[in-house]
């Protein structure tokens, strides 16, 4: 469950799909940013009193983040790259979107499984800058990761 702008949210359950193009991206994130702490969801992060999100994948820099594991064994504050990987609701595209704008996450990433596409935003001030929609056959270079190369193709692959 999630608490997004005060409301107890209780998403559905992943489907197969959702749950390979996390764990792939989780793979991708922790083998070219190997200098930083990779997270799966459901694991809490404390934004403020009202939003305590679970991200489907996170990273956060070794150094200088504004995100920190506290001494209650959550993360506390905006992670320096967030995943949402997309399900049946949309509630990744609207509400937090606004709320990791809000509370600084560097880098966002909307995952769609099933239609094959990435859409990335990296925050400039307080609004996100749209980096651009990828297809499967496409790469971005993600500045939270220091221009590394992520290459859609290897988050939407499957075995068999």
């Amino acid at each position: 469950m999630e608490l997004i702008n005060g409301v107890i949210v209780a998403p559905p359950v992943p489907r197969y799909t959702h749950q390979r193009a996390l764990m792939n991206t989780a793979m991708i994130v922790k083998r070219i940013a190997a200098e930083g702490e990779m997270c799966i969801g459901p694991n809490d992060v404390y934004l403020d009193e009202w939003n305590v999100l679970q991200p489907d994948v996170f990273w956060i820099r070794k150094a200088g983040s504004n995100c920190t594991l506290g001494e209650d064994d959550h993360w506390h504050g905006p992670p320096d790259l967030v995943a949402e990987i997309l399900s049946d609701d949309i509630r990744n595209r609207h509400d937090k979107f606004r709320i990791y704008a809000k509370h600084g996450v560097s880098e966002y990433w909307i995952i769609h499984p099933l239609q094959l596409w990435a859409e990335v935003w990296v925050l400039d001030g307080r609004r996100y800058r749209h980096h651009g929609i990828f297809g499967p056959e496409e790469s971005f270079e993600s500045p939270a990761l220091g221009g590394k190369t992520i290459w859609l193709a290897e988050v939407f692959a499957h075995e068999g």
